[in-house]
């Protein structure tokens, strides 16, 4: 039989061009609360991230990655759904509870809090571990996880708020970006002031700190982002020793971002701008496979459910909206993707390079041009009513009409205590 055709017959035996396999676990670590704009490989200038920086190096980075709602418990609903924020199924199939019944081993460490699996998020996980003291005590909990079940297939959901409000890392991260600070903002003090901020007007909002407690504010949340990135880098090391890099999928991103005075507030959950929608998105895979690069293209978190499902080879469930980046991340181009994002009664259309602002309550409209304004200062929908029309439609097509479904920062109606102190702790409720 000739060469070329027994090569044709069983080319991965025959030619020496076995398919490369696939990945058969995967870990998602969400860093709640993370700007992108605020890491090194995201173009940072303060060293916050050598760890997440070098995960960036090894794997692909998506550098426009949208979030689908600007609060912890919607954003993490649609992730795990892959669906809209405000088309959430109360009975919809989780990327946990599809992988579950392809028997991987599932297991969560989390903040609890808008991520608490009271709330449906544990639904799949065989573990589902709550620690609101933060990485501290979840990363142990997960090292002792991960040594006893790593033998095995197994997917594994690392959450954590201490980036999140209130912005208070313990020392030495506390100090060091601003140590020579002379006034009296402390990381704790961070909850009640910031929550005091966001319900004033910009500019009487502006009055009660100066320049220097800005100064300081920002200089603690990027402290939470260096203290965390080492809790990365301890990651990094233990696949390494466990000898899990090879067929271990990791994916790094946040839920959302925080503004800092980018349009006059603070905090999150009150717009949609890129500040609180532009979220990290990194992948680190077989580097023989899925050689390291940066994807400029617009995705969506939505995305990652399915592509996750793609990559370890299991059918996406029906209802799966997202689109599987397995092609992006082979090195094809991206497709042009539209984002939605939402939160209360605001939604945002990203259609790039243009991107539409809604206010479902009053009907306002407001539109900007990504590439020449991407910080989202001049409103041009005065100047082209013709895309603000068509993007509109694309949007109300996209949600089948139904633009005015409200997007609640929390659950509404939680009377567990509990519950609500985490919450209070986070400053989601007074």
């Amino acid at each position: 039989m000739p060469w070329a055709v027994v090569c044709s017959l069983f080319p991965a035996f025959a030619c020496g061009k076995a398919e490369p396999p696939k990945p058969r676990s995967a870990i998602l670590v969400s860093l709640d609360t993370l700007r992108a704009d605020h890491l090194g490989c995201y173009g940072y200038a303060r060293e916050t991230s050598p760890h997440i920086d070098a995960l960036a190096g090894e794997g692909i980075l998506f550098e426009h990655a949208i979030a689908q709602a600007t609060s912890t418990l919607p954003s993490h609903r649609s992730l795990f759904q892959s669906r809209p924020a405000s088309r959430i199924r109360s009975r919809g199939l989780t990327l946990a509870q599809t992988l579950s019944r392809r028997g991987l081993k599932t297991a969560a460490f989390t903040g609890g809090g808008n991520v608490a699996g009271k709330l449906g998020l544990g639904a799949g996980f065989d573990v589902y571990g709550e620690y609101p003291e933060g990485l501290s005590a979840a990363y142990p909990e997960m090292e002792r996880w991960l040594r006893r079940n790593g033998g095995a297939p197994f997917f594994l959901f690392l959450h954590t708020y201490d980036v999140h409000l209130p912005y208070d890392p313990p020392p030495p991260f506390d100090t060091l970006y601003y140590p020579e600070y002379p006034g009296s903002v402390t990381g704790r003090g961070t909850r009640d002031l910031l929550r005091k901020i966001r319900r004033l007007p910009s500019k009487a909002g502006e009055s009660l700190v100066s320049d220097e407690d800005r100064e300081k504010i920002v200089a603690l949340y990027d402290g939470g982002i260096r203290y965390t990135d080492e809790f990365i880098g301890r990651l990094r090391g233990l696949l390494h020793e466990l000898g899990l890099e090879d067929d271990t999928v990791v994916v790094l991103l946040s839920d959302h971002g925080e503004e800092l005075w980018d349009h006059g507030s603070v905090i999150h959950a009150h717009a949609l701008y890129e500040e609180q929608v532009r979220v990290p998105l990194i992948w680190r895979l077989p580097e023989s496979e899925f050689p390291g690069r940066r994807v400029s293209a617009t995705v969506r978190l939505l995305d990652v459910a399915p592509t996750l499902l793609d990559l370890l080879g299991v059918e996406a469930p029906e209802d799966f909206l997202g689109e599987s980046l397995l092609p992006v991340l082979r090195g094809s181009e991206t497709p042009a993707l539209s984002a939605l994002s939402e939160i209360r009664l605001l939604k945002s259309w990203t259609s790039f390079p243009w991107k539409l602002h809604t206010d479902q309550r009053s009907g306002r409209a407001r539109l900007f041009h990504l590439e020449r304004d991407p910080e989202e200062r001049t409103d041009v929908s005065d100047d082209n009513p013709e895309v603000v029309s068509a993007l509109r439609s694309q949007m109300r097509a996209y949600l089948e009409g139904r633009t005015s479904t409200d997007v609640p920062e929390i659950e509404p109606g939680i009377e567990d205590e509990e519950l609500l102190k985490q919450l209070r702790a986070l400053g989601y409720v007074p």
